[in-house]
């Protein structure tokens, strides 16, 4: 049996009983097979050692069931206080900048869409100037091309203000459901079998 085949075999094994630590594993027994070198009698020697590929994930299966078990009560009481914590935290230090972080995306959204829709406005007023309708300073009304371009300005600045804000609201989304992920990690205890 090769290096490479031996190797393969290993980590069919590992994948088929469901080895956690696959991959330290598959790069421990690469590592003690690399320092033999290309002498196949090393080589040899070492894979007699090592044993059959099936035997040593069997073992070190049976190394990760055997590991001590939590009672189900004491589990449950430090999900309980965790959880209590992770409540209070959230809501003395984290629900007022994230209510505060919304209200400010939202003004800005708000604030875009509101320039987009009066530059729309300034541009519909240059070709048609309704006198008494719109009231506008004197200066735009005299100078259409100027009424014109700040009706540019107005539409880019808000379109502008829009992306951003949908882009904020898009990357703020992923942030809060990876925050949320985190804190449902840290009550069920899943930080502890790492």
């Amino acid at each position: 049996m090769t290096q490479s085949e031996f190797l393969t075999s290993l980590d069919a094994a590992l994948i088929k009983y469901k080895v956690k630590d696959r991959f330290r594993i598959i790069d421990h027994y690469k590592h003690q097979l690399d320092q033999a070198g290309s002498n196949s009698e090393d080589l040899e020697k070492i894979l007699s050692r090592f044993g059959d590929p099936d035997q040593i994930a069997a073992t070190y299966r049976k190394k990760e069931t055997s590991q001590p078990v939590e009672p189900v009560g004491i589990k449950f009481l430090k999900s309980l206080f965790i959880g209590i914590g992770l409540l209070l935290f959230n809501l003395i230090f984290v629900l007022g900048i994230y209510a505060g972080i919304w209200g400010i995306v939202i003004g800005f959204l708000g604030g875009g869409i509101g320039l987009f829709f009066s530059g729309i406005a300034f541009l519909v007023s240059t070709f048609f100037s309704l006198p008494g309708v719109f009231h506008l300073p004197l200066i735009l009304i005299e100078h259409p091309v100027l009424m014109g371009s700040s009706g540019i300005l107005l539409i880019g600045t808000g379109s502008f203000l829009i992306i951003l804000s949908i882009w904020f609201i898009k990357y703020w989304c992923i942030l809060t459901v990876k925050y949320v992920k985190w804190n449902i990690q840290l009550i069920r205890g899943d930080r502890y079998e790492k």
